[in-house]
């Protein structure tokens, strides 16, 4: 369903600037484009922890197309996409809705989260020089997988970690916050 709901996010940014600004205004019109763009990413997201590097959309496909001729994007671009994503994403958003009637829906933290969840992901030993995963490639032989173990995507999963935290709009959680007595780091995970 993650590329139904990816297909239903370009046809939605292909005609929301339709609607007349009498029935929509443009502010709102922003607002629902970087929602729909969170959205995007986030579901780009859910296809690379369900089943690594994806097709890499940029529009509407046919249904009739083949999709044979789609072939994988390696593991670094898609990582680079969805950070793309967030980030313009992120520019339309709050940090905080303002009234809680908004619960759930998507914010600039939201954003820097799966940035931050990417990341930690990209730089897993799953994925950061995995041996098992050097076969893994595209028909026309794209290695999919990165070869090699780069100890600098550990530094890029703290600074995207970091920046939820230095943003100063989100409170950390503690046990401390559920009633407990005494700080226990690891209940506080």
């Amino acid at each position: 369903g993650y590329y139904t709901a990816i297909r239903k996010s370009f046809i939605f940014e292909e005609n929301i600037d339709k609607v007349p600004a009498v029935e929509l205004s443009n502010e709102l019109k922003a607002q629902y484009k970087a929602e729909n763009l969170f959205l995007r990413g986030y579901f780009y997201w859910m296809l690379l922890r369900q089943y690594g590097p994806f097709v890499k959309l940029t529009g509407t496909v046919s249904q009739n197309a083949d999709y044979n001729q789609f072939p994988r994007a390696p593991f670094d671009t898609c990582v680079a996409f969805i950070n793309e994503m967030m980030d313009a994403a992120a520019v339309g958003l709050p940090f905080v809705w303002s009234s809680s009637g908004n619960n759930g829906r998507a914010t600039r933290g939201a954003c820097l989260a799966v940035k931050a969840k990417v990341a930690q992901w990209a730089a897993s030993p799953l994925w950061n020089g995995n041996p098992a995963l050097a076969g893994f490639k595209n028909q026309d032989g794209t290695p999919l997988a990165p070869s090699a173990y780069d100890q600098n995507k550990w530094r890029i999963a703290a600074s995207a970690a970091k920046a939820i935290i230095d943003s100063n709009h989100y409170k950390l959680f503690t046990n401390l916050d559920n009633g407990g007595t005494a700080f226990d780091p690891y209940a506080s995970v």
